[in-house]
């Protein structure tokens, strides 16, 4: 699945007309993977035979530079807007011309930091068709080990990998497919050129190249730390600045042009250092003559190379493997490994939910009331699509699934108001697997679960679309922890019915359920609006068979009457201690 070398897309040039329409071979489907950067924009195109043979068919590269102004601006800025989308519409033909059936986009640093990201994203699927999701930092480094793991020999021992973006710098450490580690940090070569190098458009003093290296450190102790942690072997580095910084270091020991054609290649510290000094001492005219040196990459190759040398020395490598494999590869490997189109070990899957555990033991919640809510909200979802009552996809019960593991990890900030402090905590939570809308979407839900029909919250940002369906799936999440809200795991089942009144609700449990009975009857009246069906409910417990249409039995008569009993103990205490603090003032 190697791919040929990129084709350079200058600025808008239309590269479909290169392509008539392509026949398609019998039993074959066309894949396209965009990678939106914060400096470039890369389109895969890909065509995945009958027998889950991988054929690469074009790869298409243009400069865009997106993140141009838009790190110190906090918005992505409108000519880097014009670029990117004018070479999107391009894109766009070139995959109506390979007759390809399925776009997957992706972007990353300079849309998700950007204020008007979503706007952007907005636009270009209205003006192009094609719909990008935003994904994290420690995710966007999870795809990109994917892919680049997917085209080395297997080895028993953890690697080290390194992806220098225009926003951000991804690192991840990997042994035999599993994740061990995954960082993202905010240093990239466009923004880094935009914050030290406005004023050094010729040479850089070696001063300056320093002072961009202790930033680069600053920026990295701690997530240098937890990567050396797992005890790397081997350090891979991907994009284009780490080819660049190669094709220069091989041209210096070669003296002729030299690019990255193969797999990997080798260079050594010492190589890097020799880059450094010459790329520093020359002239912007002279970079750009440089051999293997685009020249929309002479802007930032500097603060690049500053990224890349200061990584080898803080993590201890004396030499760097250089692979052409990248994000768009571990994309195009998960999206066909999610359809079934190669096999696959279910990743993403095993990945997702690794991550929402791992959060959720992090804020100490009770695992067994998360599993019972997790299987009560999907048995709900999957029962009410059968019937009807919701038009949202199946893919939702998944989404479901996991809130019901995060619905309660702001109860250690808030017991009254946790859901809220669960969905702030989940929608700033860079979970691995997940895209930023995914995520959202997961806030969202357990947000809607409390505050039905509420304002949004300014921290979770989805389209009126999003938080229309999310608000439908929030009902089920609701009506799972109703089910178990003494933490008891008491009820066994809960089943969904048309009947003559309406939707009838049957719930079984293996021991009396009071709580739960009071809860579910006083959600009854605004489930029953939600759903747009009144409601019937049967409940089978030991405490005496069957009860109908909510009519509460003397169990949780009692349960009721020993609770209003303690409020009105409550309210004559607090009479008493008003009257004691009058009496003591006299």
């Amino acid at each position: 699945m190697k791919p040929s070398s990129y084709l350079e897309l200058p600025d808008a040039a239309d590269a479909s007309e290169q392509d008539s329409q392509v026949p398609l071979p019998e039993g074959a489907r066309r894949v396209a993977v965009i990678d939106l950067g914060s400096n470039s924009l890369r389109l895969l195109v890909s065509q995945v035979g009958g027998d889950g043979r991988i054929q690469v068919l074009n790869c298409v590269k243009s400069m865009v530079r997106l993140g141009e102004g838009a790190f110190e601006n906090q918005a992505l800025q409108p000519q880097a807007i014009e670029r990117t989308i004018s070479v999107l519409k391009t894109f766009a033909r070139t995959c109506r011309s390979y007759g390809v059936s399925k776009v997957v986009a992706v972007a990353t640093a300079s849309v998700r930091e950007a204020e008007n990201g979503k706007e952007f994203t907005e636009r270009v699927k209205a003006e192009t068709g094609i719909d990008f999701s935003v994904i994290s930092g420690p995710e966007e480094a999870r795809l990109i080990t994917m892919g680049v793991e997917a085209s080395l020999p297997r080895a028993d021992y953890p690697r080290a990998y390194m992806d220098i973006g225009g926003g951000s710098t991804e690192f991840s450490v990997s042994r035999e497919g599993e994740l061990l580690a995954a960082e993202s940090l905010r240093v990239g070569c466009v923004r880094l050129a935009d914050l030290f190098f406005r004023d050094f458009p010729d040479a850089v003093p070696k001063a300056k190249f320093r002072e961009v290296q202790d930033y680069v450190r600053d920026k990295s102790v701690m997530p240098f730390k937890r990567l050396l942690a797992k005890k790397p072997r081997e350090l891979i580095a991907s994009s284009g600045t780490a080819g660049a910084i190669a094709s220069l270091a091989l041209s210096m020991r070669t003296a002729e042009q030299t690019s990255v054609s193969s797999d990997t290649t080798v260079i050594t510290i010492d190589e890097v250092r020799a880059v450094v000094d010459k790329i520093c001492s020359s002239t912007a005219a002279e970079r750009a003559a440089l051999p293997g040196m685009n020249q929309k990459r002479v802007g930032v190759i500097i603060p690049g190379a500053a990224i890349f040398l200061t990584a080898m020395e803080e993590l201890g490598f004396n030499q760097i493997s250089i692979t052409d494999r990248g994000l768009r590869d571990g994309v195009l490997i998960q999206y066909l490994e999610t359809e079934g189109l190669i096999p696959g070990r279910a990743v993403e899957s095993k990945q997702r939910g690794h991550a929402v555990k791992s959060l959720a033991k992090t804020f100490q919640i009770d695992v067994r009331h998360a599993k019972q809510v997790s299987f009560l909200s999907r048995s709900l979802f999957s029962q009410a699509r059968e019937l009807g009552l919701t038009d949202l996809p199946k893919e939702w019960g998944a989404l479901l699934g996991y809130a019901s593991w995060l619905q309660e990890t702001g109860i250690s900030i808030s017991y009254l108001r946790q859901r809220q402090h669960s969905a702030y905590i989940v929608a700033n939570s860079d979970l691995l697997g997940f895209t930023q809308r995914e995520t959202h979407l997961l806030a969202a839900i357990i947000y809607s679960s409390k505050y039905y029909g509420k304002s949004h919250p300014f921290f979770i940002r989805l389209s009126d679309d999003d938080w229309k369906k999310a608000a439908q799936a929030g009902i089920f999440l609701r009506l799972a922890v109703g089910l178990d809200k003494s933490h008891r795991s008491a009820v066994t089942g809960v089943t969904l019915q048309r009947s003559e009144k309406g939707l009838t609700v049957r719930v079984e449990s293996d021991s009396p359920s009071p709580i739960e009975r009071d809860c579910l009857e006083r959600m009854a009246k605004s489930i029953a609006k939600a759903l747009n069906s009144p409601i019937e409910i049967l409940w089978t417990d030991p405490i005496g068979g069957e009860v109908k249409d909510g009519v509460p039995e003397t169990a949780i008569k009692a349960w009721r009457r020993k609770k209003a009993n303690r409020k009105k103990k409550s309210k004559l205490k607090k009479a008493k201690n008003k009257l004691k603090k009058k009496h003591h003032k006299k």
